[in-house]
């Protein structure tokens, strides 16, 4: 079990014991030494059980702790890999948490879903949907994505033939989409691309991440460099206890309201670049939609400030987008109370309703900003 590997603490302790122990004997203070030596030990010893007792009741755990069981950093776990981030194609996905269990297969691409035609009917609306795990369809089975549930409601809306390609990956980003859309996804022929943006995007990953300086020209990427003490952060919750209480968050980065903004505001200016990028990319073949999607906290509290700010940038940047927080309560699809039915409670990610709810809110706004239009009978 993870919260029974030694931190640092234990070596850490163990070396200043031997180290003061050395020291009295050179200063020639053996008198003092066993009264010094059971101080230490018994020290040493209340340390390593306040340690083992955060770690064994979850105390200062990160995401990753409490759902994969082990610490990763997220500033060093992509450098090296390769510009694509994709599933190993043609494998086996374990979608695996504490909370739920679900197989899927990745195709040639290297997202989940089913082979995908180059071949294109003439009456065929063809969407791809870029993003993050949520696009990917974490914390629900593989027929139960955004993804599926739009095509399905899309139809029924519609009577079209419309298809929709699922291109979200976990751990994915809006740069990440951009690449693989450019060299791998253009060629499908879409008739529109979405990319639904959350708050991981701009408050964690584009942060750690940066924008396009991360792909380099040997064709891996490489994140900003990690904060110096995160080994010692990985390694002691006695650590964390003093960085949460300095409003620091797992990252390592200040969490408090100014900080949060300022970094979100930074991120948000990143998105508006790339957004016009993704227009350039389409040459008028294409629409792009960005879609804002809110994660449990912004509705349970009903912040609104990141969707305004969004609006205000991509609007600057003629860069289209909507916002699905104020579509879930306006259509009575979901609200501060029954969030919580639509969002696995550890995880965080939606499961299977919250996904249709997703693609619920998402065809609203597709057809009333005219980005599907339906012939008027």
């Amino acid at each position: 079990m993870y919260f029974l590997r030694p931190s640092l603490i234990f070596p850490i302790t163990v070396g200043f014991i031997l180290w003061l122990f050395l020291l009295g004997i050179e200063k020639g203070v053996n008198k003092k030494l066993p009264n010094l030596k059971l101080s230490i030990i018994s020290f040493s010893i209340a340390l390593m059980a306040l340690e083992m007792g955060l770690v064994f009741f979850g105390v200062g755990a990160t995401w990753q702790e409490k759902n994969q069981g082990k610490f990763i950093s997220n500033y060093t776990v992509n450098n090296g890999k390769p510009w694509y981030h994709i599933w190993t194609p043609n494998s086996d996905v374990k979608d695996y948490r504490p909370e739920f269990k679900f197989d899927k297969k990745s195709n040639s691409l290297g997202v989940v879903g089913e082979e995908y035609s180059l071949e294109k009917d003439s009456n065929e609306f063809r969407i791809i949907c870029l993003g993050d795990s949520f696009t990917g369809g974490m914390g629900a089975a593989q027929d139960s994505s955004v993804t599926v549930f739009l095509e399905k409601i899309l139809k029924e809306k519609t009577q079209l033939n419309i298809n929709v390609f699922n291109g979200g990956v976990s751990g994915g980003d809006i740069f990440y989409s951009y690449v693989f859309l450019r060299d791998k996804l253009i060629q499908y022929q879409p008739d529109l691309v979405i990319y639904f943006l959350n708050d991981s995007d701009l408050n964690s990953d584009i942060p750690i991440r940066g924008g396009m300086e991360r792909f380099l020209p040997d064709s891996t990427v490489q994140n900003k460099k990690a904060p110096f003490l995160e080994p010692l952060f990985a390694s002691s919750r006695i650590c964390r206890l003093f960085y949460y209480m300095k409003d620091y968050d797992e990252l390592m980065m200040k969490n408090d309201n100014a900080s949060y903004q300022e970094r979100t505001k930074s991120s948000i200016e990143l998105v508006g670049s790339i957004g016009k990028e993704y227009l350039n990319l389409s040459k008028g073949e294409f629409d792009f939609v960005l879609i804002h999607h809110p994660l449990i906290h912004e509705i349970e509290f009903s912040k609104n400030w990141l969707p305004k700010e969004l609006s205000k940038s991509m609007n600057k940047n003629k860069v289209p987008f909507v916002s699905l927080q104020e579509t879930f309560i306006n259509e009575n699809i979901m609200n501060a109370k029954t969030a919580k039915k639509f969002y696995w409670p550890i995880d965080s990610h939606h499961n299977a309703k919250g996904y249709e709810a997703m693609a619920k809110a998402t065809t609203i706004e597709l057809i009333k900003n005219n980005f599907i239009l339906i012939e008027k009978k």
